[in-house]
């Protein structure tokens, strides 16, 4: 990085030092989304926002803010998007896209649905706040009047005003508290939790998921024991999350450390295996699935084993299964799909030991969940090595592949 490529485009004072937020991030509709704290404060009124930034419209304080960085409106060296809710003369400020924060601790987008997940550091009560994807701004998260909806009497406003937004998950004791947002979970490593939004505590040192359901949510888990690592290495306090371009989760630690969070064995869901094939000359093939065929998984696999060393194979996938197994074109081998439903077949070459494999990417098409695909392989044996079948072929036990979510 050279750092005199840096352009400096928006800035705001300092106030107590305290309360800066801890995130920016580009959105699905390629927006910059910048989280700013409410300035803090000092003892004894550091929970309180004494010079009330986070509800005042003039200050970009204890807001979330939304910037077009790609079109610039001089003399801004960014741009405001015409959709921000308070565009137009006089305060709330235009950057404004959400008010009523204390100090937003990470936040994220779904990578799927493109929801808003933001932490908020609360003081009292600790909060998620969640906006679904397409959702207009302006919404006003309560504080300093609230701190999730534990009431703070604050004259600025009325802890009862309908207009103030809930957070979607809240928790105070025992104190103290820092939770640290993180991310919905959307890899292919482990497919049982896709779906299941993570976050942490860097005070309580602990590891937590739920799932969204309605305005409140399910399957929580206190994920702390499974996700503390193995001595020598312990956790300190955890910071922030990251997503690679799969979907897999890291937990940052403020030992200076990075974790990433991966499966303790082997976690497969969405193929079951039927039939048994035609064995080759060197004995039953199997195939079977690499990973599990969830949405945007860039290389589901399927591997057989057992086939002709340095040979041809082939997997087919169908539309629909023959379960009991046929010999429909009188190849003498037993076919585990319909051969008339074949939507795809894909080459292979076994390495030295008779093994191959497969790899396709899975579009992120969130109408494909629970598409169903029958699959098999099939491979040709030299004539000089053996004949397994009149035809020369061999067949695999079939799978069933169900497109996960």
């Amino acid at each position: 990085v050279d750092p005199q490529s840096g352009i400096l485009i928006l800035d705001t004072p300092l106030v107590y030092g305290n309360h800066n937020g801890g995130m920016l991030a580009f959105g699905p509709d390629r927006k910059l989304y910048i989280g700013i704290g409410d300035g803090g404060a000092i003892a004894p009124l550091w929970t309180n926002d004494p010079q009330n930034h986070a509800q005042r419209g003039d200050s970009l304080l204890g807001k979330l803010l939304r910037l077009d960085v790609d079109q610039p409106q001089p003399p801004l060296l960014y741009g405001i998007p015409a959709d921000n809710p308070f565009v137009g003369p006089g305060d709330p400020r235009d950057e404004i896209w959400a008010l009523g924060l204390r100090n937003p601790w990470r936040f994220s987008f779904d990578r799927l649905t493109g929801d808003l997940w933001l932490a908020d550091v609360g003081g009292y009560n600790e909060e998620i706040d969640f906006a679904a994807a397409g959702s207009p701004g302006g919404r006003n998260y309560g504080w300093s009047c609230l701190a999730g909806t534990y009431c703070n009497f604050s004259p600025v406003c009325s802890c009862t005003d309908p207009a103030l937004t809930p957070p979607l998950y809240e928790y105070s004791a025992p104190w103290p508290n820092a939770i640290i947002g993180g991310h919905v979970y959307r890899g292919a490593a482990i497919p049982d939790l896709r779906g299941a939004y993570f976050y942490a505590d860097y005070m309580r040192v602990g590891i937590w998921s739920f799932r969204r359901a309605g305005t409140g949510i399910a399957q929580f888990v206190d994920r702390t024991a499974e996700l503390t690592p193995a001595a020598p290495h312990f956790l300190v306090g955890p910071t922030g999350f990251g997503e690679d371009g799969h979907g897999e989760l890291y937990l940052c630690d403020f030992a200076g450390k990075v974790y990433k969070i991966v499966p303790n064995g082997p976690v497969q869901t969405g193929v079951v295996s039927y039939g048994s094939g035609t064995p080759g000359c060197g004995g039953a093939h199997t195939l079977t699935g690499l990973g599990s065929p969830v949405l945007g998984n860039p290389a589901f696999g399927l591997r057989c084993d057992r086939g002709p060393a340095n040979g041809l194979g082939l997997i087919g996938f169908a539309g629909a299964p023959d379960v009991a197994g046929s010999d429909p074109l009188g190849l003498g081998f037993v076919a585990h799909v319909q051969i008339t439903s074949l939507q795809l077949l894909v080459t292979m070459l076994a390495d030295a030991a008779g093994s191959g494999s497969v790899a396709l990417a899975i579009p992120a098409t969130a109408s494909l969940v629970g598409y169903p695909l029958w699959s098999q392989a099939l491979w040709l044996w030299p004539a000089a090595t053996c004949s397994p079948s009149p035809s020369g072929w061999s067949s695999s036990n079939g799978l069933a592949i169900t497109l996960q979510p």
